[in-house]
C-alpha cells in the first residue's frame, strides 16, 4: 500500500488560503499561483462543508476529518484534513492528503 503525498495550507478566519503548496495544488487542479486567496470551501463537496468548518475551529488542538475534495474539474477525491495548530493569532496550518 503506497502513502499518498502530504500537503501543506495555511488558512484564514474567513476559511481563504493564506498559502498552499504544490502537493495540495495538485491535488484539487490547482495552480499554484492562483492559490492565495481561494477558499477551502470551494474544493470541499457541499455535504462536507461544515464539518470542515467545526474542525478548523477547533484547531487549538490537533483534529483530523476525512472528507472529500472537489476538484476544479468537478471530480471528487476522498482525503484527510488534519488542522494541526494555528499558525499565528489568526490562520491555522492544515495538512491534506488522499486517502
Amino acid at each position: 500500500m503506497s502513502s499518498s503525498p502530504q500537503g501543506t495550507i495555511i488558512v484564514r478566519p474567513d476559511m481563504r488560503l493564506a498559502f498552499a503548496c504544490s502537493c495540495v495544488c495538485d491535488l484539487v487542479g490547482l495552480k499554484l499561483e492562483d492559490a492565495a486567496g481561494q477558499s477551502l470551501l470551494d474544493f470541499i463537496v457541499p455535504e462536507d462543508r461544515e464539518e470542515t468548518i467545526r474542525v478548523c475551529q477547533a484547531s487549538a488542538q490537533p483534529n483530523a476529518s476525512q472528507l472529500r475534495l472537489r476538484r476544479v474539474d468537478g471530480i471528487a477525491v476522498s482525503a484527510t484534513l488534519q488542522f494541526d495548530y494555528k499558525h499565528d493569532s489568526t490562520s491555522v496550518v492544515a495538512k491534506i492528503s488522499a486517502t
